[in-house]
């Protein structure tokens, strides 16, 4: 039997890890399912701070404070990590990353410490535009994380969950990518977002074909509630 990767999109805050994964983990072991965890969201920004000092590979809306946020931005996420020596301190990294996160932002995208905007967030076509971009950040992530998102060969069922609107957009690229590079795999998303839109994502025409999402077990990408009751039996 192979073995399972829940994967955790961004953009979720990254001030500590969300608990979905380690509860679907250790929920799979009481049924002596293997699993593994990848938090993508805070891999994603461990590589947009890595562009510290270089040029980002999109075009970006001009910062005015741009040369200042690239010098500070690494000084100030190591502040983040450790106990800020003041409240000063503390605001003033908060700021120099927000800012930098903007700063480096595809024209047209929204990034930053709780947001991640794509476009309208009730567009249906935005969202099909945003997953078809194959220079999207997203696509651009993944393929420099390919090895470590997915995992090894053995992983052949992959859980993303999905729990804010902010990660659609990096939830739909990567389970295309996903197929992609692993067709046999199954994709399943789920969480709290998925739940609530879900009639509406298994709406729209493109998805289907693309990302099938039902109730099926069959489904290769299904959504589902209440994970307690129904992840086993449908792995």
């Amino acid at each position: 039997m192979g073995t399972t990767r829940v994967v955790f999109p961004p953009q979720f805050e990254p001030f500590q890890p969300y608990l979905s994964g380690p509860y679907l983990k250790s929920l799979l072991s009481q049924h002596d399912l293997d699993a593994s965890v990848f938090d993508a969201n805070i891999d994603f920004y461990e590589w947009m701070v890595g562009f510290a000092g270089r040029q980002v590979p999109w075009a970006t809306v001009p910062h005015e404070n741009r040369d200042y946020l690239h010098a500070n931005v690494k000084h100030a996420v190591g502040c983040l990590r450790s106990r800020p020596g003041s409240l000063h301190e503390y605001r003033w990294a908060i700021n120099v990353v927000e800012e930098y996160l903007r700063a480096i932002s595809p024209v047209g995208v929204e990034m930053g410490l709780t947001c991640m905007r794509t476009g309208h967030p009730n567009s249906a076509q935005d969202l099909l535009d945003y997953s078809q971009d194959p220079n999207s950040a997203f696509a651009l992530y993944f393929e420099d994380a390919a090895d470590d998102l997915l995992g090894p060969p053995s992983v052949q069922t992959y859980l993303l969950s999905v729990v804010v609107r902010d990660q659609l957009a990096a939830a739909v690229v990567l389970c295309g990518k996903i197929k992609e590079h692993r067709p046999n795999a199954r994709v399943i998303i789920g969480g709290p977002l998925v739940s609530q839109v879900h009639s509406k994502l298994v709406a729209m025409p493109w998805i289907r074909p693309k990302f099938p999402i039902s109730q099926s077990p069959d489904s290769r990408i299904t959504a589902w509630n209440q994970g307690f009751f129904s992840v086993s039996g449908r792995m």
